[in-house]
């Protein structure tokens, strides 16, 4: 299974942030599936931004030096995927 799938797959649920992927992968124990560094998630979310997969839907300012960004899903037309 590849990581950019996981990401998808929470991005279909839930608009999120990608330490929140990090901390779902060892939360459900499956941080031994993937080698789960900042760098490789950060880098699948740029990749599949970068696809069209998926786009910032908020920055939210706080105290750390850089925004924190909720990603979500959208279909490769551009449009957002469903929501049940």
């Amino acid at each position: 299974m590849s990581l950019k799938l996981v990401i998808l797959g929470v991005l279909d649920h839930h608009k999120v942030h990608p330490y929140d992927i990090k901390r779902f992968l060892k939360h459900y124990k499956w941080d031994y599936l993937f080698q789960i560094s900042d760098a490789k998630i950060y880098y699948a979310f740029e990749s599949l931004e970068k696809g069209g997969f998926v786009k910032v839907s908020e920055v939210v300012e706080n105290r750390r030096p850089q925004p924190k960004r909720s990603t979500q899903s959208q279909k490769r037309d551009g449009r957002k995927s469903k929501k049940n």
